[in-house]
């Protein structure tokens, strides 16, 4: 397969991700603050291979940052963290991505592994989220 830039597959994860309902997806950290339901795409680690000559071989592990604004109440925003976060129903992030594995040909296959690093976070003054991190492998 041909050579896979990071952001080439990170605009694939974002562009399945925008297909869920009431979550704004972007690739990286925004400029601006901060939507109160947001999935951030960014890269975690990869792998280079060479295997019987095919030297476009690799395995790229993305997170995707999920965030839900505490502003309208901690469990309101913890309880749709988990919709996101299930395996079933139409706000699944597994569901989702699983949908179409192949990010519409920018790779070969992609897992979702599970998630990380559950709980809330301050990232803006005088916000609370809930957040938990997404592991992706993309294998091309």
């Amino acid at each position: 397969m041909a050579e896979q830039e990071l952001d080439v597959i990170a605009e694939g994860l974002v562009e399945a991700l925008a297909l869920l309902p009431d979550i704004h997806a972007a690739n990286g950290w925004p400029d601006e603050a901060l939507p109160s339901r947001v999935a951030i795409v960014q890269p975690d680690a990869g792998d280079y291979e060479v295997a019987l000559g095919d030297d476009d071989q690799g395995a790229w592990r993305y997170q995707v940052v999920l965030m839900f604004s505490s502003e309208g109440g901690r469990q309101r925003a913890q309880r749709e963290l988990n919709t996101y976060l299930s395996r079933t129903g139409d706000r699944s992030v597994v569901r989702r991505l699983l949908a179409d594995p192949t990010l519409d040909g920018r790779c070969d296959t992609l897992f979702v592994r599970g998630f990380v690093d559950y709980g809330q976070a301050a990232y803006e003054p005088g916000v609370e989220w809930w957040t938990a991190k997404v592991n992706v492998e993309v294998i091309t």
